[in-house]
């Protein structure tokens, strides 16, 4: 397990993801993991090691050393599968906002180089859509199954706690949460970013990043007026209990390292509508129907089998 600030820089500076995604920084990153300090200058995309400071242009990550083992666990658990929801979990963000939200996806690339390899080869990140499951065939002709761990948080929502040892995550949203939505100077690339981190680190990559294309490729207002509606205009807990199921049938199914719609949020949804069915996706996220639409059969089928069978 190397986590040195040189490591980080030469596999930053021989990745062309990151390469691409800082072209335009000029900072650096530091990752405080306890006592140790792994950090990186960027100068327009080049790397260099060396700690920055926490002057204009840096970002720094703070959390303990058990913390960063659970980020850059080969496979994570969710939701450490990504910087955003891991930011509810214990870690601390600071630096420039408007940065962040420029270089997220530059940032979030530099956390996967850092992670162990679970081949043991070493040497770059996890690709975990290879190593986590065997690879299947697809009728999509998509064979590259690489998994990355992409994202950014779109508001409130609550993480599950898993057994690691913190006894009290907290989340909260604020006007800052949609900066990276409406402001001009962050690009559509930041918004594929954050709903990568959406999606299951053990979903094949092609899928996932044909998922995100959407938003790369998506219009900003239509976004933000999305995400306005869900978090602030409309809220369906108040008249949950009013839905009548013996009309319409309601099946709640939540993925596991969906953070934004956890399954904590599904069960609670499940408790409020008399007559649901509620199941927990294991190994999927937002999107399982397209960026694993196989597994997501899985779970598909036995609520279509009793829906046909009139329950």
């Amino acid at each position: 397990m190397i986590r040195t600030s040189e490591v980080l820089a030469a596999r930053c500076a021989a990745d062309g993801e990151f390469r691409l995604a800082s072209r335009y920084w000029n900072g650096g990153l530091r990752l405080v993991m306890g006592d140790h300090v792994v950090a990186v200058m960027v100068t327009e995309g080049a790397v260099s090691a060396g700690d920055p400071g926490e002057g204009e242009g840096v970002v720094t990550l703070t959390g303990s050393a058990d913390l960063w083992d659970c980020l850059l666990a080969p496979v994570p658990a969710p939701y450490f599968h990504d910087v955003a929801p891991a930011q509810a979990l214990g870690l601390v963000r600071s630096g420039p906002e408007l940065t962040y939200w420029q270089y997220s996806p530059a940032i979030q690339r530099a956390v996967e180089l850092l992670r162990d390899d679970p081949t043991g080869a070493g040497g770059g990140p996890a690709h975990l859509g290879t190593s986590a499951r065997a690879p299947r065939s697809r009728t999509s002709g998509i064979e590259a199954e690489t998994g990355e761990v992409r994202g950014r948080p779109v508001g409130g929502a609550r993480a599950d706690q898993p057994a690691v040892g913190f006894d009290s995550p907290v989340e909260g949203s604020d006007p800052e949460s949609l900066l990276g939505f409406w402001d001009p100077q962050v690009s559509n690339e930041t918004k594929a970013r954050m709903m990568q981190g959406l999606t299951s680190p053990t979903s094949p990559e092609a899928l996932r990043e044909e998922t995100i294309q959407t938003y790369a490729a998506g219009w900003p207002p239509a976004f933000l007026g999305d995400l306005r509606y869900y978090m602030v205009e409309f809220d369906l807990r108040e008249r949950a209990a009013d839905i009548d199921t013996a009309q319409v049938g309601v099946d709640i199914l939540s993925g596991e390292y969906d953070y934004s719609a956890s399954p904590a949020m599904g069960r609670a949804a499940h408790d409020a509508i008399a007559g649901s069915t509620f199941a927990e996706m294991k190994g999927l996220g937002h999107f399982p129907m397209s960026e694993d639409p196989e597994a997501f059969l899985v779970h598909l089928l036995p609520v279509l089998d009793a829906i046909a069978a009139g329950r």
